[in-house]
C-alpha cells in the first residue's frame, strides 16, 4: 500500500504510489512522514525515479527522529544474510525496441478508430512506456506527439539533444527549441501535419502545457487521452511481466534477509536501512515503509522514529523497480511471541485477503474484490466499512507504484488478462497495531497468479 497515490507518472515507482529507483529507478508514492524510509522512490506517470509513498530522503527522515538519539548499535555476528545476496539484474536488458513499436502500433490503431489526429505526452512514465525514454519533468516542455501513422516526434530543449539522444533508441526526429524560444510554437507547428482530428492528451500532463498549446494554437481540439492510455498500459505485456515478477522476488528476498538481522532496541529506521541495503545487494535500488509497534496502526507512517520492543508488531511496505516496472509488498510480522489479538487479526486480515485473491478472474468487477475482503473483515466484528480496514483493497501496479485499476468500492471496471494490482487489506487499533498483508496479483485467463510467496502462519513471528 503505497502513501502517495496517484496514476501513470513519470519514471519507476509503490501501496499507493511509491517512488523508488531500482537499478534505474522508480515511482512516486510515500507519506510526509513515515516509520521510515529509505533512499527509494516510486514514480506516478509523471515523475522520473522514485515515488507509493514518496519515501523521504536521509535528511528528512533524520529530522524525524525524534524519539530515539542514541538507538543501541546492531549486535556483533558472524554473517549477515544481506551480505550473502547477489546482483540478480545485471544481464537483465533494456525494454526491446520491438516492444516499444507494438505499443506505439496499438496507440495508432486507438487513434484511427477514435478518429484523433495524434497523442501529446509530457515526459513521465507514458512517454518512457511509449519511447524508452526516461525524462523528468521540470519548467522546460519535453514532450511527445504520435501521429496515426509514423514515429512520435520529441520536442527537446536545444541544450539536452545529447541527452535525448543517448535514450533515443528508436531513432526518433528530435525537434529543438533555444533558451529564448518559445517551444509551444514548435510544438503547434509540428501539430499542423499530424491531420485532421482532435489531440489526445495523456491525463497526467500538467495544466499549464495545456493552457499555453491552446493559446498558440486557439483552433486545436483537445481531448481526454486517459481512455487510449489506459488501453495500452493497463494490460502488461510478457516483457513488463517478467520485470514486474523480477521485482516481487527481489523484494520478498530483501525483506527476510533484513528480518533476519533485528534486534531489540533498533529502530524503523535501521531496519529501513537494511532493507534499502539488501536491494543494493541486488544491483536494485528500492526501500520500504518500516513501523513497529503502535506506529503500525497509521497505514502511511509515523513522525516518530520508534525502537523495536518485544511483543511489538513490525509491519514493513516497501518495494523496488527492475527496468521501470515496480513492486509493492506489506508483510507484517510480530517480534516475538504473538499475543492472542495480534494472532487473531493477522488471520482475519489473511483470510481476508486469501478469500479476494481467489475471487480474482476476467470480467469480475474491481470494486467486487474490496466488497469480499471487507465483508469478511466486517463479519469478523471489525466494521463497518472503513471503521478498521481504513483504505481501499488495492491499487494497480506497473511503472507506476499506484495506478489503474483501483480495488474499490463501486468501481464497475471488469478485470482483463494482464492487469496487475496488489491485494493489502488491513485492520488498524489506533494506539495499539495494525495487521496488513499484500501481494500483487496478476489476471490470467484462467484466473489468477500471485507474485510471489503468500504470508504464513509459520512466519508470524520473528526473533
Amino acid at each position: 500500500m503505497n502513501p502517495t497515490a496517484g496514476n501513470h507518472s513519470t519514471g519507476d515507482a509503490l501501496p499507493e504510489q511509491k517512488n523508488f529507483n531500482v537499478g534505474e529507478h522508480l515511482h512516486p508514492e510515500t507519506p510526509p512522514a513515515a516509520g521510515l524510509l529509505l533512499s527509494f522512490q516510486s514514480q506516478s506517470r509523471n515523475k522520473p525515479a522514485m515515488n507509493r509513498r514518496t519515501f523521504f530522503s536521509a535528511a528528512t527522515a533524520g529530522s524525524l527522529i525524534t524519539a530515539c538519539q542514541n538507538p543501541p548499535p546492531a549486535p556483533t555476528a558472524s554473517s549477515d544474510p544481506i551480505d550473502t545476496l547477489v546482483n540478480r539484474v545485471r544481464n537483465l536488458g533494456a525494454i526491446p525496441v520491438e516492444e516499444l513499436h507494438r505499443r506505439i502500433g496499438r496507440l495508432q490503431q486507438r487513434l484511427a478508430g477514435s478518429g484523433a489526429a495524434g497523442y501529446l505526452v509530457e515526459a513521465g512514465t507514458t512517454l518512457e512506456y511509449f519511447t524508452g525514454i526516461r525524462w523528468g519533468r521540470s519548467e522546460r516542455l519535453f514532450a511527445a506527439i504520435i501521429s496515426r501513422t509514423g514515429l512520435p516526434i520529441l520536442i527537446c530543449p536545444g541544450f539536452e539533444q545529447g541527452r535525448a539522444q543517448q535514450q533515443n533508441s528508436l531513432q526518433l526526429d528530435l525537434r529543438l527549441w533555444a533558451e529564448h524560444e518559445d517551444p509551444f510554437t514548435l510544438l503547434a507547428d509540428t501539430l499542423r501535419d499530424a491531420g485532421s482530428g482532435p489531440l489526445l492528451v495523456e491525463p497526467t500532463t500538467r495544466w499549464w502545457i495545456i493552457e499555453r498549446l491552446r493559446q498558440s494554437r486557439p483552433s486545436l481540439s483537445l481531448g481526454d487521452g486517459t481512455t487510449a492510455t489506459d488501453h495500452c498500459r493497463l494490460r502488461k505485456s510478457s516483457v513488463e511481466l517478467e520485470r514486474i515478477r523480477l521485482a516481487n522476488a527481489l523484494t520478498h528476498d530483501a525483506f527476510r534477509a533484513a528480518l533476519a538481522g533485528i534486534w531489540e532496541g533498533m529502530t524503523e529506521s535501521q531496519l529501513a536501512e537494511r532493507i534499502s541495503r539488501a536491494f543494493s545487494r541486488m544491483g536494485v535500488r528500492g526501500g520500504a515503509l518500516v513501523l513497529f509497534g503502535p506506529n503500525s496502526a497509521l497505514p502511511h507512517g509515523s513522525a516518530v522514529d520508534r525502537q523495536l520492543r518485544v511483543g511489538d508488531v513490525i509491519l514493513i511496505d516497501g518495494g523496488c523497480s527492475v527496468s521501470g516496472y515496480v513492486s509493492d509488498v506489506t508483510r507484517t510480522v510480530v517480534f516475538g511471541e504473538p499475543s492472542g489479538l495480534q494472532a487473531d487479526l493477522w488471520r482475519i486480515v489473511r483470510r481476508a485477503q486469501q478469500q479476494a485473491i481467489e475471487a480474482v478472474r476476467p470480467g469480475i468487477a474491481a470494486g467486487q474484490l474490496d466488497d469480499i475482503a471487507r465483508g469478511i473483515i466486517t463479519g469478523a466484528g471489525y466494521g463497518p466499512d472503513y471503521a478498521y480496514f481504513t483504505h481501499r483493497l488495492g491499487h494497480g501496479i506497473g511503472m507506476d507504484g499506484h495506478e489503474p485499476p483501483y480495488l474499490v468500492r463501486g468501481n464497475s471496471q471488469p478485470l482483463e488478462p494482464g492487469m496487475v494490482f496488489s491485494v493489502e487489506p488491513g485492520i488498524y487499533l489506533h494506539g495499539q497495531f495494525g495487521i496488513r498483508h499484500e501481494d500483487n496479483v496478476v489476471v490470467t485467463e484462467e484466473g489468477f497468479e500471485i507474485l510471489g510467496e503468500p504470508p504464513s502462519e509459520e512466519g508470524m513471528r520473528v526473533g
